[in-house]
């Protein structure tokens, strides 16, 4: 999965 994806919220705190 894409780190730098925004639309994950998997990822949020990984893109904040």
């Amino acid at each position: 999965m894409p780190l730098n994806n925004p639309g994950k919220a998997t990822n949020i705190t990984t893109s904040r």
